[in-house]
């Protein structure tokens, strides 16, 4: 696992970028890490902008692979990492990404508990409720610099954690 966080103003411009961001990086995971390289069969990132206690982000990338992998594992992850930071996303994956957000947002809509969620969350940290009504509106006005300017900021190469969990030793080892 490793994690990345720090201080963050919020906005929800900057949650929908940051999602932008994970999504991306999740087809690379799959694309790469799991079908190219064959180095995981799971594994993601999740990440979220917090506004209270105080504006903060985390960020976090599951990767489940044997002890013998780790190295290669994180290696390939940090240069998809990279490659976003330089680069941008690819354009076909940030396609993927607005298309399945506006699938997903029509679907939601059309269920109560998606509504209620929202007027709750807005209720709590005091936002525009119509917001919802222009959710893949804003989505679609993402773009790759939006997504690349993201991982430049909350993806710090130089300030993460990492955490491998190691099977205990069998007794004679």
């Amino acid at each position: 696992m490793l994690t990345f966080a720090g201080d963050a103003e919020y906005s929800p411009e900057a949650q929908l970028r940051l999602q932008a961001l994970m999504e991306v990086l999740n087809i690379k995971v799959n694309e790469v890490l799991r079908e190219q390289k064959g180095l995981i069969y799971s594994g993601g990132f999740h990440g979220a902008l917090h506004k209270q206690p105080y504006g903060a982000y985390s960020i976090s990338l599951n990767l489940p692979c044997g002890p013998d992998n780790v190295d290669k594992v994180v290696a390939a992850a940090l240069e998809e990492i990279r490659k976003v930071q330089e680069n941008g996303p690819e354009a076909a994956d940030l396609a993927k990404v607005k298309e399945g957000w506006s699938k997903g947002d029509l679907r939601a809509m059309r269920e109560n508990g998606h509504w209620l969620s929202h007027l709750q969350a807005v209720q709590q940290d005091g936002r525009d409720p119509e917001a919802i009504l222009t959710r893949v509106a804003r989505g679609n006005a993402v773009t790759a610099q939006d997504v690349q300017a993201t991982a430049k900021r909350y993806l710090d190469l130089e300030n993460y954690v990492q955490m491998v969990l190691k099977p205990e030793p069998k007794a004679g080892e």
